[in-house]
């Protein structure tokens, strides 16, 4: 048998066979866990993350230009764990806090006649799936 002949039976026995890993997006938290996913523009803050009993305190500073802002939180599949969430103004004031728990899962708060400045995401024991934004209104 020649290799042309050889070459045709091999390719498609790859082609069929081969495996395939699934391309998780930059921004999909599904597969990256205790890593977060950030997004940090002029008047908008994301944060999500997959944890599994992750301890950490995560401090990002925001680009806002407004006095009116709206916080918002999801927290699917929670499991252990809490989550603290203070923004601070450019005067390092806290303008908002909030806890995140089996008590608190999602929420949406307007932030009047301040401007974040910067957010802290403290995280302490946490397993579960959270997702901060901060935005302007």
């Amino acid at each position: 048998m020649s290799y042309k002949y050889l070459t045709f039976l091999i390719i498609p026995v790859l082609i069929i066979c081969g495996c395939r890993e699934e391309i998780i997006e930059p921004d999909n938290i599904a597969g990256n866990i205790n890593q977060p996913v950030k997004t940090n523009h002029q008047n908008y803050y994301s944060f999500a993350i997959n944890a599994e009993n992750i301890s950490t305190n995560n401090i990002d500073y925001t680009a806002f230009t407004g006095n009116l802002s709206r916080f918002s939180f999801s927290l699917n599949q929670y499991a252990s764990g809490k989550a603290e969430v203070l923004i601070y103004n450019r005067f390092n004031k806290i303008i908002f806090t909030a806890i995140i728990d089996e008590t608190n899962v999602g929420k949406s708060f307007s932030i009047e006649n301040e401007q974040p400045f910067s957010i802290q995401i403290k995280l302490n024991d946490f397993s579960g799936k959270l997702k901060i934004t901060l935005s302007a209104q």
